[in-house]
């Protein structure tokens, strides 16, 4: 049996039967019934976006931006709803923002990590668009990630450290990791 391939029509059908827009191409995958479409575009296209994220309930996105903000869309309205920036500090991209998981223990709900080429960690209340904690270390930081029940989180950047750190849930804030002394 010979493997079917699409012709340009029936491209142009399949994209039309999944109302895709025309500046999309649509390339099946042979074999698999998977594609993609484009739902909406938030933002202002003023900013570089290095980072995103969906909430725990798929409501939210959060978005790290070159200008040092962070800009937090309602997908329902596609609106933006909050804007998190460090009052007074020097801005500095935000390279990568991971949500809290909801599962962690502790009374704040919405929190979001986000770091930055600067060497800052930082924790946000981000219905209140509060800075919870900020740790300065002393590298560029390039990624985060939380563990999946919230209680530890893990950033990595140019000095080649995977650093851990713990969540205290006493005060819902974070205790210093100890990258300085792995650096020896």
């Amino acid at each position: 049996m010979e493997p079917v391939t699409m012709t340009e029509y029936s491209k142009q059908e399949a994209a039309k039967e999944q109302d895709i827009p025309a500046e999309f191409e649509v390339i099946p995958v042979e074999g698999k019934d998977y594609s993609c479409k484009k739902r909406c575009e938030l933002g202002d296209g003023k900013r570089e976006v290095f980072s995103i994220r969906f909430d725990p309930h798929d409501k939210h996105i959060a978005a790290g931006c070159a200008d040092g903000t962070i800009r937090i869309f309602h997908l329902g309205s596609q609106k933006e709803t909050y804007v998190l920036q460090n009052p007074g500090a020097e801005p500095s991209a935000i390279t990568s923002v991971r949500w809290r998981p909801h599962e962690a223990k502790g009374v704040s709900k919405n929190v979001l990590l986000s770091v930055n080429a600067a060497g800052q960690v930082q924790h946000w209340l981000s219905t209140s668009c509060k800075l919870l904690h900020t740790i300065v270390e002393d590298t560029m930081l390039f990624c985060a990630d939380f563990n999946t029940d919230g209680t530890m989180f893990a950033t990595g950047g140019n000095d080649k450290i995977v650093s851990c750190s713990i969540v205290n849930n006493r005060c819902d804030c974070m205790m210093k990791s100890q990258r300085s002394q792995k650096r020896s």
